[in-house]
Formats: structure tokens, sequence, C-alpha cells
């Protein structure tokens, strides 16, 4: 059972993520699904640690021995769920459903965030593992070692302690993975066991009385035991948890170097002047206030940015039944070209995507993404004047293209799968209008101060707008200075 507790811990959101879709907030379900993963991943790995660590001093009492069929079992699951995964997505790019399309977006939903905690799973097991065999005795037949099946029933209170005290570090690390006391506490303790391992048993057993002694009198059923190092029987071992825990150090000093350097800042929007907002690892650009509408028209037009730098300028939509949709042109470093990219998503899933090449690098254009006749049209412009419409797919039921979080906008950012775009020099104008029935209309915008549902990003660049229309992003001076183009001459 302990083996599954991530997997557990994961069924607690599935609960709430349920709720959640009957009351039809689709946003909350993602960030519930997605961060419940998250912390069920960390879980899985600092309870590895723990038993890890344990082994190295105090055997933990109660623990199952690690047999062949459930070494084999999760696996087999990871890769079976994977392949449903994978199934549940070719059919659903062509526009085609075993069941409802909200149903089965959160059926793939699940399984995908379902992969990590299985994941997480395997961590326990294998942290299981390493700590019978650092307290075993490798020079005996495994069928003549002790067995700790047979001693469950006497978990300590101190271990059960433990176990609590890592639960609580593995959540709070991950909620406050910005927080540079937390790095500077995991580190220190990892640096603190390996010093610990290294040292002669003699220098070690005497620190380890005296805090015997002083837990006896404060919780006996905490008592400590002098500290155990592994046989000299087992060299082999020693030398593989030495080898674990300086790999433990390095994972975790990395993390704590981009804290200190600043490699991977946190994500945050700071007003430095009136209008003016500076973003740091955010996408940079505008999000649309309202109204409800069927189409809408983005502009950009670059008059500089890094050379050779990647980047894209996407325009998201959020539609009322639920899908999230983008339209991106940018420059695709694996294709080693410059083109537009239609995508689909519900929830966690990825419904469609389709990418058409262009030419020639475009400086100033329109995209738009439009709702008619039940289907979702992705297209083009050059001139403002004349539209390419080179992808669509079903709308399933969706009629408006919707604000909600900020979830429709138009933005600067990385070029894709999750990437930051690096804006040493740039000068990018972007405009939005909404179509209103009969003509473009210049759109209600603001400034984007969140992810607004994309995962690329900039590493910092100023955004103003002017509240109506455009804005303008800049860097390394920011400028209030933005441009409204003319109305665009086609229809959606």
């Amino acid at each position: 059972m302990l083996t599954f507790v991530p997997t557990l811990v994961y069924g607690f959101a599935v609960l709430a993520s349920i709720v959640f879709m009957s009351l039809h907030k689709y946003h909350l379900v993602d960030d519930v699904l997605g961060d419940s993963a998250g912390i069920s991943t960390t879980i899985g790995i600092t309870l590895a640690l723990l038993f890890f660590i344990a082994g190295l001093f105090e055997p933990l009492k109660g623990l199952p021995r690690v047999h062949g069929w459930l070494i084999c079992l999760l696996p087999i699951l990871l890769v079976v769920n994977t392949i449903i995964v994978l199934m549940l997505g070719a059919y659903t790019s062509r526009g085609l459903f075993f069941m409802p399309a909200m149903t089965e977006a959160y059926v793939g939903s699940l399984l995908f965030t379902l992969d990590f905690t299985l994941m997480s799973s395997m961590f326990v097991l294998a942290g299981i593992g390493i700590h019978n065999f650092i307290v075993g005795k490798p020079g005996e037949p495994y069928e003549q070692r002790s067995s700790t099946m047979q001693r469950r029933r006497r978990i300590s209170p101190c271990s059960m302690l433990i176990l609590a005290l890592i639960y609580t570090l593995g959540v709070v690390d991950l909620l406050l993975r910005h927080a540079f006391w937390v790095r500077v506490y995991v580190v220190l303790a990892m640096v603190l066991v390996t010093i610990i391992t290294l040292m002669s048993n003699k220098l070690v057993a005497p620190i380890a009385r005296l805090i015997t002694k002083a837990t006896k009198h404060t919780n006996k059923a905490c008592t400590a035991k002098p500290t155990r190092l592994v046989s000299n029987k087992a060299r082999f071992s020693k030398h593989l948890v030495s080898a674990l825990a300086v790999v433990v150090i390095i994972t975790m000093a990395f993390v704590f170097i981009n804290a200190i350097f600043g490699i991977y800042p946190p994500s945050i929007v700071t007003q430095v002047s009136k209008g003016i907002y500076l973003i740091t690892n955010y996408p940079a650009g505008l999000a649309y206030e309202e109204p409800p509408t069927t189409a809408l028209a983005g502009y950009f037009c670059i008059k500089y940015i890094n050379p050779g730098n990647d980047y894209s300028i996407q325009l998201n939509t959020e539609l009322n039944n639920g899908f999230w949709v983008q339209n991106t042109y940018g420059y695709d470093p694996i294709n080693e070209s410059w083109g537009y990219n239609a995508e689909v998503w519900v929830l966690l899933m990825a419904l469609h995507g389709n990418g058409t090449q262009v030419v020639r690098n475009v400086t100033c254009g329109w995209l738009v993404t439009a709702i008619r006749d039940g289907y979702i049209y992705f297209g083009y412009s050059v001139d403002g004047k004349n539209i390419t419409w080179y992808d669509s797919y079903p709308a399933f039921n969706a009629t408006y293209i919707v604000q909600q979080h900020q979830d429709t906008n138009l933005v600067l950012a990385g070029w894709g799968w999750g990437q930051s775009t690096s804006l040493n020099n740039a000068l990018v104008y972007l405009a939005l209008y909404y179509w209103n029935g009969t003509n473009w209309a210049p759109a209600p915008v603001t400034v984007l101060k969140g992810y607004g549902d994309t995962g690329e990003t900039v590493n910092h660049a100023y955004v103003y707008t002017n509240n109506t229309c455009s804005a303008v992003v800049a860097y390394p001076t920011p400028t209030t200075e933005t441009i409204c183009p003319t109305t665009p001459g086609f229809n959606p």
C-alpha cells in the first residue's frame, strides 16, 4: 500500500476534478489534475530519498520485500496507459471521438496525468528496494535474510513522524519552488547526510549517543539509536549508497544554483511606471477583455528582434465549450522553417495539431481565428486585405470566443514546447480586432499578467497597452508608442 501512496494522493484530486467537471469549471480541472500529479511526483521522489537515507542509519520497520512481480507490474501499467493515451490522441486529431468530446478529453487528461503518478509509485518502490538492500546482508542468500514482513505491527511512532515530515517537505518544496530558503535547507540536509555517511564510526557514534540521551528525555517513542554504518562485509553496498548520495546532492544543488544566479527566475509582473509593466518569465502581450465574438484578428509587426532568436506570435483563444485554440506564427528550429501552426486543446489533452510552412520571414501580418458553420477556422494574412485559411477543426457546439482568466490573448513567446525566448533587443507591435457581427472593431485589451494558458514565455520584456486595440513589447528600453493598424479588409 505504501508504494501506491502517490497514486492515492492523486485519487483525491480526481474526485475534486469530477466535481469541477460537473460545474463546467474546466480551468480548475486543469489545475487540480496537473498540480496534484506534480505533488505526487514530489512525494514519490522524497519518499525514495527517505528510505535511502534511513537505510544509512536505522532500518525502518514494517517495510515489505520488493517482489519481482511488483517490479514488473508498474512498468506494464505505465506502458498500457501510455498506449491508450496515444490511441485517443490519434483519433481526436482527426476530429473523431469514442465518446462525447469533453468526456473523452477528461478521460485523456486523467490518463495523461496518471502516467506521472505511476512513475511516482515506481520511485517509492525503488526507494524501498534500495533501503532493503542497504540494511540487508548481500553476502547471505536472499531467502535467509530476516524478513521485515514479520515486524509490520512494530512500526515506531518515530518512523511515522519522519514519514509525515517528509510528506510535508515535499509538498512545501513544490508549492514554494521559488522560495530560496527551502532550497538551502534541502541541499544542506543532503550535504550533511553525505558527510556523515563518509565519516568513520568512531566519530559518528559519540554524536549519536548524545542525540540519544537528549531524545530519551523528550520523547521516548522516538528514541534514537547510535548510528549504524554499513557493514564492512557490504563494501559494494556502501559504494552504491555514497554514489546515490552524490547524485542527489548534485541534482538538488543544480536547482540551488539556479536560485542563486537567477538562471530560472520566478515569473513576475512588475509595474515600473503608469501603464508599463516588466514581464519576467511570462508570455508578453495583451489579453482580450470583451465581448464574446465569433472571430478575432491579431496584428503583429516586428520592427526588430534578436537575430536568430527562436520565437512565436500566438493568437490564443478560449471557446465557450471549454476548447482552447492556438493560431501561431513562428520559427520552428526542428524543421528549420518559418510557418503557421494550428492547435486545439481541451483540459490537458491535445485534440488537434497542424502546421504549414511558409517560404519567407513575415515581418508584419495577421493571425485570424474564426468560428462558423460548426468549425474552427485558422487563417493568416500578410497584407490585411486577403486571407488564407490554412486549417480547420470541428468546433463541437462552440459558438463564441470568450475571455476567461486572460486565456484569450495575443502574445510574443518562445517558439514552442514550453520554450522561452531571450529578448536582448526587441520592438514588436501587437493589435487585436474582434468581429461585431458585421464589421471588425478595435478590441478592448489589457496587459497579459500571467501565462494565458500557454506554456511558452519570454525571459523579460516591457509591455504597454493603450487599452484599446494595441500594445507594444520592447526591451531594453520601454516605450508607450503603440500602433492600431487599418481595419482588416477581409471577412472571417
